[in-house]
């Protein structure tokens, strides 16, 4: 199924569309789905977020049909950016609430809290940190996401030496991750967050989010790793 949009104007929409992110009622919805979607580029993940908000699954229309699932009439196409940068054929997709059929079971890793601290642990004892203050608990939550911190934080300055890194980096990595794991992540809210993107630029804002998906990325595919090699004590 061809899409309406051209690549140009994919890419315009991406750009018209960053700072839209940027609203307190948008960015977590936008967090949301770069959890969803971590795997995809961030411009794909923007046209995603822009072009509907509430995506969780998408595949071609094709796709959907191997898993025995049919797109309702009536939808548009989300239109993405080819994975091949050099080429011009746009992808089209559809998300699974726009589909019918057979039930679909998506393929995930099931990880239980306490295999994820043990990862986790086993991932913090083998980088060089300073200072890790331990944190006296027994909620296996509150630990998961202590480590988490100091995990990122290791990753922010290691992978980005010469990017000026702020708070609001670190918590939506951290945000991210735990949406990802079905961890609890009701106490995180980014009230604050227009006025420090009107402080940015476009390019810094863009630079923000890149950071933030590429640690977020490699957070899960090593978590995941580990977990499916049982490299972890």
């Amino acid at each position: 199924m061809k899409t309406s949009f051209t690549k140009q104007q994919l890419l315009h929409m991406i750009q018209d569309n960053i700072t839209n992110i940027f609203f307190t009622e948008n960015y977590l919805t936008f967090l949301n789905q770069l959890s969803f979607f971590h795997e995809e580029s961030l411009e794909n993940i923007i046209l995603i977020f822009t072009q509907c908000p509430t995506a969780t699954i998408v595949f071609s229309y094709k796709a959907w049909q191997i898993y025995h699932r049919i797109v309702r009439r009536g939808y548009s196409a989300i239109s993405l950016l080819p994975n091949n940068r050099d080429s011009n054929q746009v992808r089209s997709v559809f998300d699974i609430k726009h589909t019918v059929g057979k039930e679909f079971i998506p393929i995930h890793t099931d990880i239980h809290v306490k295999q994820i601290h043990r990862i986790l642990s086993s991932m913090l004892s083998k980088i060089k940190i300073d200072s890790i203050i331990q944190t006296v608990t027994d909620d296996t939550t509150l630990q998961i996401k202590h480590a988490l911190q100091h995990y990122i934080y290791y990753l922010l300055h290691t992978s980005f030496p010469k990017y000026c890194t702020s708070e609001i980096e670190m918590k939506s990595i951290l945000y991210c991750v735990c949406f990802h794991y079905g961890i609890d992540v009701s106490e995180y809210s980014f009230s604050s967050i227009a006025l420090w993107a009107k402080q940015k630029t476009n390019h810094d804002l863009r630079e923000a989010l890149n950071v933030i998906r590429h640690i977020t990325t490699f957070l899960i595919d090593t978590i995941d790793y580990m977990y499916v090699s049982h490299e972890y004590s």
